[in-house]
């Protein structure tokens, strides 16, 4: 192995005789870039290969990928619509019969969201008006008990006075602020309560 023109050299040398006394040397030179041209370019070329094969991999995984996310996408889009508010959500078509299942059941939960709001609002509407027409008629009543002239008392069902007419202030001389929210036995004489139980009883 030698180097000639700064190029890489080969050389092999073999001796040759035979039985009439002849003693040849048989030299062999070939330059490296003889046969390592085609070396070369087949590793080139295989090079090229990989790295296209390596391309065409990564875009199909990608690809592939893409398609598998979208399913699942349209699924994250749809939970972050319906957590806004926006209940009108369907998902059809996945593309996998391993979530087609899921797409049934999210858009029948989806529906049954939309039905439940709808008929929350529609109670919480009735609720209002049914407040509303509760508030007027206790209106009502307030401006009739407060101006009559006999006394009206509303009692809790365990007996403590919930609203007392103003006539009770010149009636039995007390206040109603002083007679809500307390019992009316507190107003009657001890000796007197017994009697009244009695009676209650007897009723």
């Amino acid at each position: 192995e030698f180097r000639l023109n700064d190029r890489r050299q080969f050389l092999q040398v073999r001796p040759f005789g035979d039985a009439t006394g002849l003693d040849w040397l048989i030299v062999v030179v070939v330059p490296e870039r003889d046969f390592m041209a085609q070396i070369e370019a087949n590793t080139r070329h295989t090079v090229g290969l990989m790295l296209l094969a390596l391309g065409g991999a990564i875009a199909s995984g990608l690809l592939t990928s893409r398609w598998i996310t979208r399913p699942i996408r349209r699924f994250s889009e749809a939970s972050k619509a319906i957590a806004q508010g926006d209940l009108q959500q369907q998902i059809t078509e996945t593309g996998f019969q391993e979530l087609e299942s899921l797409a049934t059941s999210f858009t029948t939960m989806a529906q049954w969201l939309q039905t439940s709001f709808n008929d929350l609002q529609l109670t919480n509407q009735r609720l209002e008006q049914a407040n509303t027409e509760i508030q007027d008629q206790a209106d009502r009543f307030r401006l009739i008990a407060d101006n009559m002239s006999d006394l009206v008392c509303l009692h809790h069902a365990r007996g403590k006075f919930l609203y007392v007419s103003p006539s009770v202030e010149w009636l039995l001389g007390y206040r109603p602020e002083d007679l809500q929210g307390k019992s009316p036995w507190t107003f009657v004489h001890p000796a007197d309560r017994q009697l009244l139980k009695a009676a209650s009883l007897q009723q």
